[in-house]
């Protein structure tokens, strides 16, 4: 199993052309397994990063295993409803130090990719159902993992 701290750097690598900040949060999710009658608990990041030049955010989730069904998170609002609250109580806003460029960039209402971009060790489910599931969401997956994903 792939590490957090491992996740992170491939993330920072990934987005390493985009200057920005990131906001996160830790999530940690109960999947209930009928067939077993047992919970199954995983954890995972999630956040934003923030372009600070462009003024746009793309979505992040940070997670060692993918095993888990996320068609059944995506209806029940995840990751969107926390990624919400992220932004909300962050509040984040920036202004240019020069002011003749006194230009003030709120980030939370910048605008939203629809980009997820998923970081994960080895993905062990279907690539193209993870994505359709997304895309049934308005949103486009981006899976980063040991086979290095791409929007086409």
């Amino acid at each position: 199993m792939v590490s957090e701290a491992e996740l992170i750097a491939r993330m920072t690598f990934y987005f390493r052309k985009t200057p920005g900040i990131r906001v996160h949060d830790q999530l940690t999710m109960t999947e209930r397994d009928l067939l077993h009658n047992t919970n199954r608990r995983f954890k995972m990041m999630i956040g934003w990063h923030i372009s600070t030049d462009a003024g746009f955010k793309h979505a992040f989730i940070l997670a060692p295993t993918f095993d888990f069904d996320f068609a059944l998170l995506l209806r029940d609002g995840y990751p969107m409803q926390p990624l919400q609250r992220i932004v909300e109580d962050v509040g984040l806003q920036m202004w240019n130090p020069d002011p003749l460029l006194d230009e003030q960039i709120d980030f939370k209402n910048a605008p939203f990719t629809k980009h997820v971009y998923i970081f994960t060790g080895a993905l062990k489910q279907d690539r193209a159902k993870i994505k359709a599931a997304f895309r049934s969401h308005g949103l486009e997956a981006i899976i980063i993992d040991d086979r290095l994903d791409t929007l086409a």
